[in-house]
């Protein structure tokens, strides 16, 4: 497709697009540098959380490979943060140290954070069956989505009250 543009409008086109260009370049690798340094923490993270069950357990990477029926091989990957358990292997790790699998992703901080936080009369640590696996498989996510999916469960529950209000709103105009 060919459009036809005055001189002045061809200048303003192209300088139009040159910032977009610009911003869209720089705005993606912006985005992606924070998206590799993010996963570049957690890598560390798990790593250094392995390490310490390791300590905690006096194991060696060894005998959790031998544990877990994984190849040695893998279990030094995690250790050394080139690599994170995750979906069932993950799942196994939780199992055989007996720590639950977001431990291995929380950094020593936030854990200190959440361990002296008084617990409220709401929250309860007994999770059901479809909490469990929800957790299980919001874990599972790239890092680069999870932050999506809570954002759409927002939206979500804020369609349910809209609607729930606008239900009650319609009873009260019958009564």
């Amino acid at each position: 497709m060919h459009v036809n543009l005055q001189p002045h409008q061809l200048a303003k086109y192209k300088n139009k697009k040159k910032k977009a260009k610009y911003f869209c370049s720089a705005g993606i690798k912006e985005y992606l540098y924070n998206v590799l340094m993010k996963e570049h923490s957690i890598y560390k993270t798990s790593a250094q959380k392995i390490t310490q069950v390791l300590y905690e357990k006096g194991w060696n990477r060894s005998e959790l490979a031998r544990r877990m029926g994984l190849s040695v091989q893998a279990v030094q990957q995690w250790a050394a943060g080139a690599t994170k358990p995750n979906g069932k292997n993950l799942t196994k790790l939780a199992e055989t140290t007996g720590k639950p699998e977001h431990w291995f992703f929380i950094e020593s901080s936030e854990e200190q954070e959440s361990a002296d936080k008084p617990a409220s009369k709401n929250e309860s640590t007994d999770l059901n069956q479809q909490q469990r696996r929800l957790i299980e498989l919001f874990d599972q996510m790239p890092e680069s989505e999870k932050g999506k999916m809570i954002h759409l469960f927002e939206e979500k529950v804020k369609e349910y009250d809209r609607l729930l209000n606008e239900l009650i709103a319609l009873k009260n105009k019958r009564v």
